[in-house]
């Protein structure tokens, strides 16, 4: 069979609404070919119209070709396939989102014929057995940035796309392709449909939104607006879970609204072309209690917690679930609970409170108070109240909460490790804790409202900011016992065998080019961690667990970019990939051109190295080393 070989440089390089029809086993589902028609037998590329259709420009055997064909015709082209399982038919795209939909695939032993509840976005394009890999329910927007493969025979295939900073792969038969178009002119588009299982949802009309933050004016406060929605719908709006997240940064302007394909960068536009600079450089957005490492203290003690609580109507404990009156909740007089734990076994007790709050409903929903779980503990996706654990009372689901239960995805052992923040599907607790794309997001708002109802609403804040925060700007650089390059390393910053996404830590510290900062599994007197398995409720030994790092592997998070200020030791810039010339030399492929990648600090320990990628039509490679 023919194979045709490409290659590609890679350096750190007219819609009519019918009405649905009972299928055979009795489930509504809707004729795509009646509701978006094709226009060719085998690939399809076509224009999104201005009415929400598709109007035919080619048609094509071939799919890179059709691909081809797709990006020369600009923004809004896609290319289309009849065995797609998504009602569009749309396999491809040249700029859009994603919208999950994990029901379109069975259990895969095919013992049962329930849909799995999440699918999983992961780190490469093949699956491995070192890969980071999330998960995600279905409904949730992600960035999409590439079709990889697909299979004309059902309608399967691979993509590339970024779910709130993780940048992975996923089963293209598990998303529905949303063009740009759509989101900008705000047009209904049908989803869902073709189910692999129970439970079963007829395909549905949405007018699909792309998240965005908004900076607003609220009282005294500069506040940012994180804007998001489930894509699941009923009468066309979508499910809407905007939240203030906290405060604006200073060279935030009243009104502005920002765009970002991975929740750090900042952009003017949806196609993300047109970059925020401050002081010269690409803004990047942190938000402070979404990125505060757990291994920290609140500045409020337990009253102020129990307080908040109280304003928000919340006065009495509840015992009783099928008679929760409006004014209980599991959680009352808890704050105490979380501040001494916070003491002993060195967790955040505003964040770990919060937490409580969104896991359990604050504190009213039926493991909370049937189980005294406030923080959904082994409550999977596919059956949360019949799996989730019981306590004895919510002191005790408190203190092996912040003691035994987080230290796992604290231990940079474990692999549930993705760094000690809250954080989201990139980096951090977000990663493996909760299938909720937005998850760590929630927590640091309502961190946020707790801060603002201390400090009485009257502009200031108390506990945000107490701490100063930096990333980790080396892969697998050694953290020391002391500041001294000789001494006991404790553990290294990697985590996986080539993942590491957002490493933050708190500078605590700073003498002789070192960094000191709390680290992430506590150290005993002897210098050896505390691992997460095994030894039952040991204490976080503030005193002895602090680990350095030279300076200079740090990037200082300010006003929401990072400090340039080591010239020459912390590149800036935009990216450059660009191949120049292409040649064949002494029966060789010469490949002449320039690539560069800010935010790479090159030591000897970390150099930079090129390859030549060469793939076929069916994504096999052979990868080649390059001289520079």
């Amino acid at each position: 069979m023919k194979q045709i070989w490409k290659m590609a440089l890679a350096l750190a390089m007219a819609v009519t609404l019918v009405q649905g029809y009972p299928s055979a086993n009795g489930k509504i589902d809707v004729k795509a070919d009646e509701t978006y028609p094709m226009g060719c037998g085998n690939f399809e590329v076509a224009y999104v119209t201005d009415n929400g259709g598709f109007s035919t420009i080619g048609c094509y055997n071939d799919f890179t070709q059709a691909k081809n064909e797709m990006y020369a015709h600009g923004n809004d082209a896609v290319v289309r396939h009849s065995s797609s399982k998504s009602p569009t038919k749309i396999i491809a795209m040249t700029s859009g989102v994603a919208a999950s939909y994990s029901y379109r695939r069975g259990y895969a032993d095919g013992s049962s014929r329930r849909a799995y509840a999440t699918m999983d976005i992961t780190q490469y394009l093949s699956t491995t057995t070192n890969e980071k890999i999330t998960y995600v329910t279905s409904h949730r927007e992600m960035i999409y940035k590439g079709t990889y493969s697909y299979n004309t025979g059902n309608g399967s295939g691979r993509i590339a796309v970024n779910l709130t900073g993780f940048d992975g792969y996923t089963n293209l038969d598990q998303v529905d392709l949303i063009p740009t178009k759509f989101l900008t002119n705000n047009m209904r588009i049908l989803l869902g449909g073709n189910n692999d299982g129970s439970p079963w949802e007829s395909p549905f009309w949405v007018r699909p939104r792309q998240s965005y933050y908004e900076v607003v004016q609220n009282g005294n406060y500069k506040e940012l607006i994180y804007h998001c929605w489930s894509y699941w719908a009923k009468s066309d709006t979508p499910q809407d879970y905007s939240q203030t997240i906290g405060p604006a940064e200073s060279w935030m302007n009243v009104g502005a609204v920002y765009y970002t394909n991975d929740m750090h960068a900042l952009y003017t536009d949806r196609y993300f072309q047109n970059p925020v600079m401050v002081e010269g450089s690409p803004a990047k957005y942190y938000n402070y209690y979404e990125f505060l490492p757990l291994r920290s203290r609140t500045k409020f003690n337990g009253d102020q917690l129990n307080g908040f609580l109280n304003s928000r109507g919340y006065n009495e404990v509840a015992y009783d679930y099928d008679h929760l009156q409006s004014n209980q909740s599991k959680m009352v007089n808890s704050g105490w609970f979380f501040v001494n734990a916070q003491e002993t076994y060195g967790v955040n007790a505003l964040l770990a409170f919060c937490m409580g709050l969104l896991e359990s409903g604050w504190g009213r929903s039926s493991i909370a108070i049937n189980k005294n779980n406030l923080f959904g503990w082994n409550a999977v996706d596919s059956n949360p109240s019949g799996s989730a654990d019981k306590y004895d009372n919510i002191e005790s689901a408190v203190t092996q909460h912040m003691a035994v239960n987080l230290r796992g995805y604290l231990d940079i052992n474990d692999a549930r490790f993705f760094g000690s923040h809250l954080g989201n599907k990139g980096s951090g607790f977000n990663v493996k804790y909760a299938s909720d794309p937005y998850w760590g997001l929630k927590i640091a708002a309502l961190a946020y409202q707790v801060d603002k109802y201390v400090s009485g609403n009257d502009g200031s804040l108390t506990d945000y900011g107490t701490y100063s925060l930096g990333v980790i700007n080396q892969y697998d650089a050694a953290v020391k016992r002391y500041a001294d390059a000789n001494s006991q390393t404790l553990y290294t910053t990697r985590y996986g065998a080539t993942y590491q996404n957002d490493f933050t830590v708190i500078l605590q510290s700073e003498s002789n080019g070192w960094t000191g900062f709390p680290t992430t599994n506590g150290v005993r007197s002897d210098g050896a961690l505390v691992p997460h398995k095994g030894n039952g409720y040991e204490a976080y030994n503030w005193q002895n667990s602090v680990g350095y790092l030279q300076s200079s592997k740090i990037s200082k998070l300010s006003a929401g970019i990072f400090d340039n200020s080591q010239i020459g030791k912390v590149p800036t810039g935009d990216v450059v990939q660009k191949v120049a010339a292409v040649a064949w030399k002494d029966n060789l492929i010469a490949v002449n051109g320039q690539a560069y990648r800010p935010g790479i600090y090159v030591t000897d320990s970390n150099k930079v190295t090129q390859k030549l990628v060469v793939y076929n039509q069916y994504y096999d490679t052979k990868e080649f080393e390059l001289t520079s």
